[in-house]
């Protein structure tokens, strides 16, 4: 590839194209769910 880049002799730019699709997935059964009452989110403290 560097070779490719060498022989061209102008200023390129390497680009990524990524295509993002949202997807469904439904599940045949259904389990039941309760709602949160409380949640405790923790980590590390940054400096």
């Amino acid at each position: 590839m560097g070779l490719v880049w060498y022989a061209i002799q102008k200023p390129y730019r390497l680009s990524l194209n990524y295509e993002v699709r949202v997807v469904n997935l439904d599940s045949a059964v259904e389990t039941p769910v309760h709602p949160v009452r409380s949640r405790v989110i923790g980590g590390a403290v940054m400096p």
